[in-house]
């Protein structure tokens, strides 16, 4: 616990008075959401929630702290601070080879709640950071142009300096690099390509560990789960913000709306790669359960023509009371996907595809 020191200067007839205030202030407890993010023990179909987000009211302010109420801390996010990276190229100098990870992301503001989006590259039989291999030089600036090549390389644009934040050494071998990409397109790339690239969130790194059914890079895995800041966005009162779950969103077997019987599939992009504006979901009336937004845990379809199409979906579950789940999967929901899955009813649409 600290004292903070609040004066308050008066001007009155000419004079000037010194109010002095001491008032305790004592630093968040972040433990328990450190331990939802460091426990690998934990999976989507667990009873696993993230710490709601808890906000500072006016009427919780002691009015005798002369504190300002401020409502726009509330809609602020801040991702990373100056003491978790570096931009000093000499702090490589202790090794020789690198291998650098380029950390790009972005902070979608789309949502009513914000979140975090990493930018993946699949290489072989994992999703990974884009990466590349690095031999120490004292020449200036070689590190940064040395990022800044590779990144070029890849977008055929050059990154900026407000872009790049900096970096952070990893188990001696390894240089994680943050950029803040909020308006790079990913490229349109042929169908037969073999490049695949994906923009994911918190749930599937530190939760699922995957992307869609492809494993993510144990170094990725590895890196997040030492370093939770990577994983932190905070509003502007320095609390944690609620993190989505990532569902898949369902609806009716377009051939089956006309008949008695009815089928559920979950929602696709018309092509690979179209625009992730989001559009009206409607609400389906399930069984004795009213009207919800119905999602699934898993992928109904493993089909890789399906998987590369299919809408992915950051969702808020902020109040539980509004959120049915069943263990196990109708009959109605047909999958070919052998792995658990859950159907997940919720009655507000807190969700965005991303």
């Amino acid at each position: 616990m600290y004292n903070i020191l609040i004066i308050i200067r008066i001007y009155k007839a000419n004079s000037l008075y010194c109010l002095y205030i001491m008032i305790p202030w004592t630093e968040p407890d972040l433990s328990k959401f450190d331990n939802a993010i460091k426990n690998e023990q934990v999976s989507i179909s667990s009873t696993m929630s993230y710490p709601n987000h808890k906000k500072t009211t006016k009427s919780e302010l002691d009015e005798t702290t002369v504190v300002e109420y401020d409502d726009t801390l509330e809609s602020t996010h801040l991702f990373l601070s100056d003491n978790e990276l570096s931009k000093e190229q000499e702090e490589l100098a202790n090794m020789l080879n690198y291998t650098v990870f380029l950390c790009l992301y972005k902070i979608n503001t789309q949502s009513k709640i914000p979140f975090l989006e990493f930018l993946f590259i699949k290489i072989k039989d994992a999703y990974t950071f884009p990466n590349f291999q690095y031999t120490y030089s004292s020449t200036e600036n070689d590190f940064y142009d040395k990022c800044s090549l590779f990144y070029e390389s890849i977008f055929n644009s050059s990154f900026s300096q407000q872009e790049y934040k900096g970096f952070t050494t990893y188990k001696d071998h390894s240089v994680f690099v943050f950029l803040n990409i909020e308006d790079v397109k990913i490229p349109v790339l042929p169908v037969n390509t073999i490049i695949d690239m994906r923009w994911a969130i918190i749930d599937e790194i530190n939760v699922r560990k995957r992307i869609l059914t492809t494993n993510i890079d144990s170094s990725i895995l590895l890196f997040f789960e030492e370093n939770h800041f990577a994983s932190l966005l905070k509003d502007g009162y320095g609390s944690p913000i609620i993190l989505p779950y990532m569902l898949y969103l369902c609806n009716i077997k377009e051939t089956e709306k006309e008949t008695d019987t009815v089928s559920y599939e979950n929602i696709f992009y018309e092509t690979m790669y179209q625009d992730t504006t989001s559009y009206y979901y409607p609400m389906l009336e399930y069984q004795d359960y009213g009207m919800n937004y119905l999602f699934t845990t898993e992928p109904l379809s493993v089909d890789v023509n399906d998987l590369v199409k299919i809408k992915r979906f950051a969702v808020f579950v902020e109040n539980f009371e509004y959120l049915h789940k069943i263990d196990s999967l109708p009959t109605e929901f047909h999958t070919t996907n052998p792995a658990k899955n859950e159907l997940w009813m919720l009655k507000t649409n807190t969700f965005l595809s991303y």
